[in-house]
């Protein structure tokens, strides 16, 4: 029983990481439309604070440490599950070297990734912004707003 709760969980964290790829994707594949046929003026907010994050080099290396990450966590959540379905005696739960590869240095490499592209180093402008009481617009491209204090 327990062995196959922890299976679901596997699968499940796969399944949902694969819809964050995708949804990643398609947001991404969005903003890049939108900007090319309409502008980034129209498409993004130009305040200061905003334009000044996305020209740093700190975000241009957050978006593909993301994205490795992500995929590096996929890559390792579906090697789990595949050894778990083998069972606690299967070969892929005895093979070592495979366990230090998968799981070690994928999740080492996927950590890397996002501590030195690490999200409060890239919007910390935005993030010291918000904490100083003043109000941020969190102003989404299809028109609707957020406030946030």
């Amino acid at each position: 029983m327990g062995d196959n709760i922890m299976i679901v969980g596997l699968s499940f964290q796969v399944f949902t990481l694969f819809v964050f790829t995708v949804m990643g994707i398609d947001f991404g594949f969005n903003i890049w439309y939108r900007v090319h046929n309409f502008g980034p003026e129209t498409t993004l907010d130009q305040s200061p604070e905003k334009v000044k994050v996305r020209s740093s080099r700190m975000l241009r290396g957050f978006i593909p440490a993301l994205a490795i990450s992500t995929l590096l966590i996929f890559w390792r959540s579906v090697y789990r599950a595949i050894e778990l379905s083998g069972g606690w005696t299967g070969y892929m739960m005895y093979d070592q070297s495979m366990f230090v590869w998968f799981e070690g240095v994928i999740i080492l490499l996927a950590v890397y990734a996002l501590n030195f592209f690490h999200p409060a180093l890239v919007f910390g402008d935005l993030i010291n912004l918000g904490k100083a009481g003043k109000t941020v617009d969190l102003k989404l491209s299809t028109g609707s707003q957020q406030q946030a204090k």
